[in-house]
């Protein structure tokens, strides 16, 4: 288990567990007064642990999201792509600002305005911000975080409500997913949730293939 961030720790699996290995896991926790609030991981690992924990914490368990894991190895590019990408600059702060707030309620993960101008910035910074433009206008956003050796994730994929269903998220990651292999990782992934039946299917149609699912559990008293 690793936690790197207040809201949530990772329960990563390498290799099989039986239940009650989760479940003495989650007593460990609560011997030791370690306070857990929220856990993310495999379905049914994630799952088992966080009924026990919940019970042995007599805290009310909540499922905050069912996300797909994502991994891509060779890009297949849309037909005909509408526009083209380019990195995000600091004269697109504001209204990326904007566009980050949106897509934090679209998540159901919301952000206050200095959270989202924190996040943009950061990415901007760090030149990880992608916009895609037709005729000059910017409709449709996406990120990239985590560089590994041979990975880096894609993130932070918005598009405005009404730019949508015309092919700019399809294909500002598959332009981005493609750079990013040209850059030389050899795979990239994403994260999509469940709920969302247009992005699981947009990110499978430029050749992103399922992983693994995974849950997002929160605890509270």
């Amino acid at each position: 288990m690793l936690q790197s961030i207040k809201e949530q720790a990772i329960l990563a699996v390498l290799s099989e567990v039986a239940e009650d290995e989760l479940k003495e896991s989650a007593g460990i926790l609560v011997e030791q007064n370690i306070n857990l609030p929220g856990i993310m991981g495999e379905s049914p690992y994630a799952d088992a642990f966080s009924l026990h924990y919940s019970e042995l914490t007599k805290t009310k368990r909540t499922l905050h999201t069912a996300q797909r894991i994502y991994q891509l190895r060779n890009v297949r590019h849309p037909k005909d792509m509408p526009g083209q990408l380019r990195l995000g600059t600091e004269e697109d702060t504001e209204f990326l600002i904007k566009w980050a707030i949106q897509f934090g309620e679209d998540a159901n993960v919301p952000l206050t305005e200095d959270e989202a101008r924190e996040r943009v910035e950061r990415f901007l910074s760090q030149q990880s911000m992608y916009i895609w433009e037709f005729e000059g206008k910017p409709v449709s956003m996406a990120a990239t975080s985590r560089p590994s050796h041979s990975n880096i994730n894609i993130s932070f994929v918005f598009t405005p409500a009404s730019e949508r269903k015309k092919g700019y998220a399809s294909a500002c990651v598959a332009s981005l997913s493609g750079k990013m292999l040209e850059a030389g990782f050899e795979t990239v992934s994403l994260y999509t949730d469940l709920a969302n039946p247009t992005s699981n299917h947009i990110y499978q149609e430029i050749w992103y293939e399922m992983v693994v699912n995974s849950k997002l559990y929160y605890f509270y008293f």
